[in-house]
């Protein structure tokens, strides 16, 4: 009998302490305030296949689903160009302790997790306060391998806030076209009370001011961090006189670290860059020693605004260096620092340029620019203009800007050359020492050609961007400058027919008048793609009739391209100039129809075509037809096989890039590898999207844009600096990609050489391939690496000069 009340009371032992424990933890959870509450979404959701009517309930419903896109439990917006905003309304004042956040990223399909959540909080829904900011860096750790995707719950903890109305900025990440929600939990409780100082009346009038100061505070945070690892690397804890300094900094950045700090007003953020740009400026007094600290730097890297260049410590007194052939273009940079805690002016002057026996050239080779700062998605502040620095530069306290050198001449012969850049600084307190900067110049005996061999293209629309005609005619300048020489003539400007009878007759011709000014405009372009954009649903394809394919839509279509073919053949522009380009990034049995028909009308007329589409199914039918086939090389790395393929056709392949956010892209690898890459593949054209905008804005600023814009250019329209009366400035992204062109060129020519070698030695001709191999291999295996391609253009030129020099002997 004891045996069975022990275990009866040890039984209801465990069941109580069992209740009780669960007593607890329901006593101690959070409550989520947001479940079953109303809310707003600006814009709607658009991803179809999880949009549905419940989208309006299912982020506050409880029920958590992985957010996966092909669920309809999920939320989801896709290629969105401005900041989601949502808004719910907890019925009533609470204290809010945590919000969480079940989303799905880690960039599989292109769908990211947000580059920054930033919430705020108001009791009234007039007065609004910051309660949160998390900034998508925190969440890399959960980046996924390609393969699988990654369904997280981010949240910003430590609140501690009233609240009733919660108003949630989600800032999208460029580098994603998608954004995906599940559930949003808001917890806390409604016992205790906390205020807060609004930060804004009736927030947000404007999510790009938003967005700008999130922007401003997420440098801030980086700027320090850059800081404090320089500080660590250059072992400068050691460093008696920096360590109150490193104190500040630390005090100062540490809140930033901190998801539950919010959004700093205008006035404390500015205040507080200010004395980190203070703090900054005396690390740097230590490390240079000097007022001013200029060094040469690689123009091929991104310049950003927060970046702690402590590494020009050993390069101060050290020459630019710049070799080249005949007739080309080179750059070269100098970064500059305000050691002060002033503001500082500088003013830039180059001396004479002069040969190794001191003669002048009566005509400067030398252009100096200036790098300015502006925002791109997800790469945030960086050097990307390079503006002329006829006015010299601004330094604020602690900061860094960047000297642009571009040489080019057509007369200056093959030997070395020298010049100086003079830098004047000045502050309030007056003028400092005068700094100078040693250029050395090194020109071949190799001349680079007017027109270089590869095909170079990049959709330059500026028919449609908005420009005005001298915009247009300086925009046509720099493409030829850049050496553009394919030059795709937009839709927008076609001589549609105007008027087309129901039996197929064109009763009233197209007006060429905007067509003629692109093609005299771009006379310089050896290569006219006449992009039709024919596909389904849009009104260029109904200019010949409202049946495709019908028997007299064939009859339009034929009697204009023949009428079309004519006029270009009038022009001086014969078959090999011109290619007609109906569907942009499309195969499939409608580019099949109005292909066969463009060769059944005159067989002589080329077609380009820049895409796989679904795979053999789709190109091979197209082998007799396509003559131009162009492809992303995103897309030739997945499909290698398919590329190999269309090799077999024996017709000429391109390729090109178009991913976004194109300005926070790396020059280098991005822009100027790309024709290695085009190279490496054996092909002989490349590009990427695009020049400039077809948009009124100047695209100067990524702010709101979450994709960023894709041009390489910027315009004097909208400037926020002056750009000394361009109208046309050029990025760093733009002028590698011309010097990528050049080393296209570069490999040509010993190519060329070579195989004329192997004719006579075909030893030594094997012996220079493996020189030209070993070349290619050692810049593409290491594309952050942009030192390389320097090292390997001054042996390429090398073996050249040699081959040659064996060869005249």
């Amino acid at each position: 009998m004891g045996f069975y009340l022990r275990k009866f009371m040890s039984l209801n032992y465990k069941i109580f302490s069992f209740l009780f424990l669960l007593y607890c933890q329901i006593s101690l959870a959070k409550t989520n305030l947001a479940l079953f509450k109303t809310y707003t979404m600006n814009p709607k959701p658009n991803y179809k296949l999880c949009t549905d009517t419940k989208d309006t309930i299912q982020l506050t419903d409880g029920i958590i689903k992985r957010s996966d896109w092909f669920k309809k439990s999920t939320v989801g917006w896709s290629n969105i160009k401005k900041p989601v905003i949502i808004q719910i309304d907890l019925d009533r004042p609470y204290f809010v302790e945590e919000m969480i956040f079940h989303s799905i990223g880690g960039g599989v399909a292109n769908v990211e997790y947000p580059l920054f959540i930033v919430a705020f909080g108001s009791i009234d829904g007039t007065d609004y306060y910051s309660m949160g900011l998390l900034d998508n860096r925190s969440l890399s750790s959960s980046k996924s391998d390609k393969r699988k995707k990654t369904p997280l719950a981010i949240s910003i903890e430590d609140i501690n806030l009233n609240a009733r109305y919660i108003r949630l900025l989600f800032m999208l990440n460029g580098t994603g076209n998608h954004f995906f929600l599940d559930e949003i939990e808001v917890l806390g409780e409604a016992k205790r009370s906390q205020g807060a100082v609004a930060l804004y009346h009736n927030q947000p009038a404007d999510p790009v001011y938003l967005t700008e100061m999130v922007n401003r505070q997420m440098q801030m945070k980086d700027t320090a961090s850059e800081i404090l690892n320089g500080i660590k690397r250059a072992e400068m804890e050691a460093i008696e006189s920096s360590r109150k300094i490193i104190q500040e900094i630390n005090r100062l950045s540490e809140p930033l670290r901190q998801s539950n700090t919010g959004l700093y007003s205008k006035t404390k953020l500015e205040t507080e860059f200010h004395r980190l740009a203070i703090l900054r400026s005396k690390i740097y007094k230590i490390i240079y020693k000097s007022d001013l600290a200029c060094y040469p730097s690689n123009p091929m890297e991104i310049f950003r605004s927060e970046a702690y260049l402590f590494d020009g410590v050993t390069k101060t007194n050290n020459a630019v260096k710049m070799s080249l052939w005949q007739n080309e273009y080179e750059s070269a940079s100098v970064n500059v620092i305000n050691c002060t805690e002033n503001t500082m002016h500088l003013n830039i002057s180059v001396s004479p340029v002069s040969d190794q026996e001191g003669y002048i050239l009566p005509v400067s080779p030398i252009t100096l620019r200036k790098s300015v700062f502006v925002y791109a998605a997800t790469a945030g502040f960086i050097g990307d203009p390079l503006v002329l620095a006829k006015d010299g530069i601004i330094l604020e306290p602690g900061a860094a800007g960047q000297i642009w050198i571009t040489w080019h001449s057509t007369t200056a012969k093959p030997g070395q050359y020298r010049f100086s850049l003079a830098i004047e600084p000045e502050t309030l307190q007056g003028k400092l020492s005068l700094k100078t900067v040693p250029v050395n110049v090194v020109v071949s005996s190799e001349y680079f050609p007017e027109q270089p061999t590869l095909n170079t293209y990049n959709w330059s629309y500026t028919s449609v961007s908005y420009m005005t005609g001298p915009d247009m005619k300086e925009a046509a300048k720099d493409l030829h400058s850049h050496y553009t020489n394919v030059y795709v003539v937009n839709h927008n400007i076609m001589p549609w027919p105007k008027k087309v009878s129901g039996t197929g007759r064109i009763e009233i011709k197209g007006d060429f008048t905007r067509f003629d000014s692109a093609i005299r405009d771009h006379s310089y372009a050896r290569t006219f793609l006449i992009y039709l954009n024919l596909k389904k649903g849009l009104k260029f394809r109904d200019s010949f009739g409202k049946t495709w394919m019908s028997t007299s839509w064939k009859r339009a279509f034929s009697d204009w391209m023949n009428g079309l073919v004519a006029h270009l053949k009038a022009a001086g522009l014969d078959y090999n100039r011109f290619a007609l380009y109906p569907m942009d990034e499309q195969l499939g049995d409608e580019f099949y129809k109005i292909a066969k028909l463009i060769k059944q009308t005159d067989p002589r007329v080329r077609i380009y075509a820049n895409s796989f589409g679904k795979g053999p199914g789709d190109f091979m039918k197209l082998r007799d037809y396509v003559d131009i086939w162009c492809f992303q090389i995103s897309h030739c790395d997945r499909h290698r096989n398919w590329l190999d393929m269309i090799k077999s056709f024996d017709k000429e392949i391109w390729i090109y890039e178009a991913l976004a956010p194109a300005k926070s892209f790396s020059p280098y690898e991005y822009y100027r590898l790309m024709p290695w890459r085009a190279y490496q593949l054996g092909l002989t054209g490349s590009g990427f999207w695009t020049y400039v905008n077809h948009y009124k804005t100047s695209g100067w600023d990524d702010t709101a844009v979450p994709l960023g814009f894709y041009n390489v250019v910027y315009r004097q329209y909208n400037s926020p600096v002056d750009t000394s009366g361009e109208k046309i400035i050029p990025s760093r992204r733009w002028e590698a990609w011309r010097e990528g062109i050049e080393d296209y060129q570069y490999l040509y020519e010993l190519k060329k050489v070579i195989d004329l070698k192997a004719l006579i030695s075909p030893l030594e001709s094997n012996q220079v391939q493996k020189i030209l191999n070993e070349q290619v291999r050692y810049v593409l295996e290491r594309p952050d690496d942009p030192s390389r391609v320097y090292e390997a253009r001054g042996r390429i030129t090398e073996a050249l000069l040699h081959i040659m020099d064996e060869s005249g002997k």
